[in-house]
């Protein structure tokens, strides 16, 4: 049985965009509102205003975390055929004190 599945986090998560393993940055470390900016792009002050996180939420390390466990959970349980692989979800709220709540869709 395959079954969809909400998280909702404690707080929102800081992750970044969806893909995004991490902060974008080149060679020199700089961000990309800092290259935007350095690169006379129209509008990057904006842009920098808008990339900024909020400080409640989730440190990304923590968001990814739960993102590849839930995630991983999903595909065993639904593509190997893995009933035992649902049982994560038992233990998501208890394991990672981030997770307000999980939702079972019907």
């Amino acid at each position: 049985m395959s079954a969809r599945y909400r998280v909702s986090p404690a707080q929102a998560s800081g992750a970044g965009s969806p893909g995004s393993r991490g902060p974008i940055t080149n060679a020199a470390g700089e961000g990309l509102a800092e290259i935007a900016t350095e690169a006379g792009i129209c509008g990057a002050s904006q842009l920098v205003a808008q990339m900024q996180c909020d400080p409640r939420l989730l440190p990304e390390g923590e968001a990814w975390e739960i993102i590849d466990t839930v995630t991983a959970a999903v595909l065993e349980e639904t593509l190997h055929c893995d009933a035992e692989a649902a049982a994560t979800f038992e233990t998501l709220r208890t394991d990672h004190a981030a997770v307000a709540e999980l939702l079972e869709a019907p």
